[in-house]
């Protein structure tokens, strides 16, 4: 068992709830970040740096390939 989980059960029912009231405000000012790419496409928050970068670049590259079939 996780000691936070104890020390959390030892606070006053009254603490716990004003705290878990304040968590909730804080969740609703913050929530949580979302990754696009360029074209709105999700990318997990565990996507690897390169993976991101490799995606952006082939988007680029179809976009220059794209406009080079137009013209």
């Amino acid at each position: 068992m996780c000691r936070g989980y104890l020390a959390w059960r030892k606070l006053e029912e009254s603490v716990q709830k004003r705290r878990e009231a304040m968590m909730a405000d804080h969740k609703k000012a913050h929530p949580p970040l979302l990754l696009t790419m360029i074209d709105g496409q999700p990318v997990s928050m565990i996507t690897a740096v390169d993976d991101i970068i490799l995606k952006a670049e082939a988007a680029v590259l179809l976009c220059v390939a794209e406009e080079a079939v137009v013209e």
